[in-house]
């Protein structure tokens, strides 16, 4: 019972990228938004990098939005319950001092905040499970008695040996019910239902299961994308937000329920922000498996394309006239299967080119690439728009390494180091998170 702050840091060093630990140092008192900032700003200042942070990433805790989206000394923060449900009260502080945006750029060029892209997708599938019917919260319940009772029952376990094992759902994740259910539909129906359980699955309600889990199945997909420590997260945000978007509109006319709709809103709801997100928008355009054939409209296209020419200092090319040739859009695959994928329509450009058309004119990379690779290769055909990429592809999509932090530190913490004191645990965890660092 002892809470801790963890900070990570993330950086391309050489075209990889790099996630160390800066801290996680023992938090004590309240766990209000000013005292959270102030630790934050004690650990940058003790590596000296303040300068160089331009994003931070947490969930959605109200603590953590008066923390990092209002900088404002003495606000009160009496609530610090997860979950966005207290944004409201954040948005209206923020409306008192006039704008968010602007106070921050006052307070020392304070780092703009991005909400966890993972956690924001578990509160859309929190809405759908809620606005589910009686009925199949009862039979979700039911599949999860059946586990418990195989799980405990030696002769269940092994009557049951020979197939997966049953997974347990916990109350901490979303994507655990998920596992559960396919782990029971993965088990024969003759051998489930042989089973000397008080509960029984009928043929209709397995089906039903199926149902939910084909629903389910593109938010889970999403968020292990999204979760990946070791690649690029940054650009998959808003082309999952549109992809996702595209799979609900297929499914309504598969399944009309009332979870498919509240799943379609909650997404407008709460992933538009991400859309409307310049850095994420920008990481996307200097992903070379994407760019901006994902941009819904011409007009979207061109704002974007003006975005980026905007932050980048073009590198200029002699030419009389260049005509950009029809762009070949590989198949996307997997979560990205129903991701607009329009060609862009031909242009003809006088004078002198920038770097942006030139990249843009390139054919997409396949979504199994890596585009740090690709930068690799061509930093110096592209030198200008390398260096953001160097910027906002480092930039992750969820706050997963922090939580990464958490489950080694619980490992540390065994029985037998009981009296390990805070100091000797911070050291033990530099030892064990930034061994890799030369």
């Amino acid at each position: 019972m002892r809470a801790f702050l963890g900070v990570t840091g993330h950086f391309i060093q050489e075209w990889q990228l790099k996630s160390v630990m800066l801290a996680c140092s023992r938090f004590k008192g309240r766990h209000t938004g000013e005292k959270i900032r102030q630790e934050y700003e004690e650990t940058i200042a003790c590596f000296e990098i303040g300068h160089k942070v331009s994003n931070i990433v947490t969930d959605n805790a109200a603590n953590m939005l008066k923390a990092f989206n209002c900088p404002l000394p003495g606000f009160d923060e009496s609530q610090t319950s997860d979950g966005d449900d207290n944004l409201k009260a954040v948005e209206s502080l923020c409306d008192e001092t006039e704008s968010c945006e602007t106070e921050t750029d006052t307070f020392d060029n304070f780092p703009k905040h991005c909400s966890c892209f993972a956690h924001s997708l578990q509160l859309v599938v929190k809405d759908g499970l809620a606005q589910c019917g009686n009925h199949l919260k009862q039979l979700i319940s039911k599949a999860s008695t059946i586990v418990s009772y195989v799980r405990k029952s030696v002769l269940a376990s092994e009557y049951l040996e020979d197939e997966k094992r049953l997974q347990a759902a916990n109350c901490t994740s979303w994507n655990s019910q998920l596992y559960m259910i396919q782990s029971v539909l993965a088990v024969p129906e003759d051998k489930l239902s042989s089973l000397d359980c008080p509960q029984k699955l009928s043929s209709y309600e397995r089906k039903l299961l199926g149902e939910v889990w084909q629903l389910l199945k593109p938010f889970e997909e999403a968020t292990l994308e999204v979760q990946r420590e070791r690649s690029v997260s940054a650009s998959l945000a808003v082309p999952l937000c549109i992809s996702l978007k595209a799979q609900m509109k297929a499914m309504a006319s598969t399944y009309n329920t009332n979870m498919v709709t509240t799943l379609k809103a909650s997404l407008d709801k709460r992933q538009s922000k991400y859309e409307e997100n310049e850095d994420y928008c920008m990481a996307s355009i200097l992903d070379p498996r994407f760019k901006l054939p994902w941009c819904e409209s011409d007009y979207d296209r061109d704002q974007h394309i003006a975005l980026s020419k905007m932050r980048c200092s073009t590198v200029v090319l002699p030419s009389t006239e260049h005509k950009s040739p029809p762009e070949k859009v590989p198949k996307p695959v997997g979560i990205f299967s129903l991701l607009p994928r329009t060609p862009r329509k031909q242009r003809h450009v006088s004078g002198r080119i920038s770097e942006t058309d030139m990249y843009l004119a390139e054919d997409l990379l396949d979504t199994a690439s890596d585009p740090l690779h690709y930068w690799e290769s061509n930093s110096e055909k592209y030198p200008a728009l390398s260096k953001l990429a160097q910027t906002y592809l480092t930039l992750p999509a969820s706050s997963a390494p922090v939580e990464k932090l958490f489950s080694i530190g619980g490992k540390m913490f065994r029985a037998e180091r009981c009296s390990l004191n805070d100091e000797n645990f911070e050291a033990l965890m530099f030892l064990k998170c930034d061994k890799a660092i030369e």
